[in-house]
């Protein structure tokens, strides 16, 4: 029997629709649905003097803390004592422009690939709390690598992909799993998704549902990290005593290792989205695993922790990729509760959606660069707690155990 795509939703009660098949490259702004609104344009700040090569500075808050967030063009052959310097410059002059900023994050790129976030990897990234500015200004190339909070280009290695670094990623959301394969395998897919609701536990190397009779959901956010949004949603949820499950996409955390370090620091868990969050309808099974080890791989350098979970971009699988999932020790995690954050309706609406499909063992998809999410994640935390319902990270909802204190603390 020839192979056909048999798109279908697999969380109960869910009617079958298509994700959006639009490809481009990432831009710095969030994936969108068509015919919602685009988030907010972030407030921006215009540096006097200007600073040569500065094109954008935005920042954005939670409410208890902002951050900025500095884009930054020069030639492709600036070296690495040029990279710094400026780097300083735009730090100090950010930090001195805006006193409410509790820090900056600065992103060096090509002029000439420049192409938005998501595109070829920057030359330096760096990010400055206020209270390590003296530090970062004394920093020079022969101690760059004193300061942990900084990264080069050319000191690091990108993972070698089949598919390459030119791949362009799809910005579909996860709106629903959409299963593709024959008939007989849909089917079978149909019945091992029933199972897994009704018992709450791991079938057929799939997560869909948690113990509905433990008080704790999964919080889960999907394309971290991200510069500005990053340090906003950690400190949230550290106020908050929450930890989560971040599915990491592996082209982000390559130039910004060091909050991929902060996440593990605050008990945070860590997932795997890909290294390009392309959809697996769109490579071939060997591009697909390149895909995902790569991203592995970088994650346990990185932070010595192996990851157990995979959420396909899109939610778009396939029984080739759960075999690839199996051999690679993997469980595919989906989720029951989508407030569509990244839809930007607004907090009240937000909080509505979260509240109407928030139920034991269920599991929450969030986006770690979405407005309304940073804005309101506190709300959403206290609420669910009123409800009597412990947010938790994924792998602590299916194995049950229970941690009380929040590790920073």
């Amino acid at each position: 029997m020839m192979l056909r795509v048999v798109p279908v939703l697999l969380l109960l009660g869910a009617s079958p629709v298509l994700a959006s098949s639009t490809i481009e490259s990432l831009s710095a702004a969030q994936p969108s649905s068509p015919g919602h609104r685009p988030a907010a344009k972030l407030p921006e700040l215009v540096l006097k003097p200007a600073i040569a090569g500065v094109k954008k500075i935005q920042y954005f808050g939670n409410g208890h803390i902002e951050v900025a967030g500095a884009l930054v063009l020069v030639p492709q052959d600036s070296r690495t004592p040029q990279l710094l310097k400026l780097a300083q410059q735009v730090a100090k002059a950010t930090l001195n422009a805006r006193l409410q900023l509790n820090e900056v994050d600065i992103s060096i790129h090509a002029r000439e690939n420049f192409r938005g976030f998501g595109g070829p990897a920057p030359l330096l990234t760096a990010s400055v709390p206020r209270a390590r500015l003296k530090e970062f200004l004394a920093l020079s190339a022969a101690n760059i690598r004193t300061y942990e909070r900084v990264w080069l280009a050319s000191e690091a290695k990108e993972p070698a992909l089949v598919a390459g670094g030119e791949v362009q990623a799809t910005r579909d959301r996860e709106r629903a799993p959409l299963f593709q394969g024959t008939v007989a395998q849909l089917i079978r897919q149909l019945i091992a998704q029933r199972k897994a609701r009704r018992s709450g536990e791991t079938v057929d190397g799939i997560v869909l549902h948690g113990n509905p009779g433990v008080k704790q959901a999964a919080l889960t956010f999907d394309d971290a990290v991200h510069p500005i949004y990053a340090p906003l949603l950690l400190d949230s949820l550290r106020m908050n005593r929450t930890r989560a499950t971040f599915f990491v996409v592996g082209r982000n955390v390559f130039a910004y290792p060091y909050f991929l370090r902060d996440l593990v620091k605050d008990g945070h868990e860590i997932g795997n989205h890909t290294y390009h969050h392309i959809r697996a309808s769109d490579l071939t099974i060997e591009q697909l695993e390149d895909e995902i080890v790569g991203t592995n791989q970088l994650v346990r350098e990185l932070t010595g922790q192996k990851m157990v979970y995979f959420r396909p971009p899109g939610g778009w699988y396939s029984l080739e990729m759960l075999m690839l999932l199996k051999k690679l020790n993997l469980t595919m995690a989906f989720w029951t509760n989508d407030p569509s954050d990244v839809d930007n309706l607004g907090a009240v609406e937000l909080e509505k959606r979260f509240l109407r499909d928030l139920h034991p063992g269920g599991i929450v998809l969030l986006h770690d660069n979405a407005q309304d999410t940073i804005l309101s994640i506190g709300q959403l935390i206290q609420k669910a707690k009123q409800r009597g319902i412990a947010l938790v990270p994924l792998g602590e909802l299916m194995s049950g155990t229970k941690r009380k204190v929040y590790p920073s603390q």
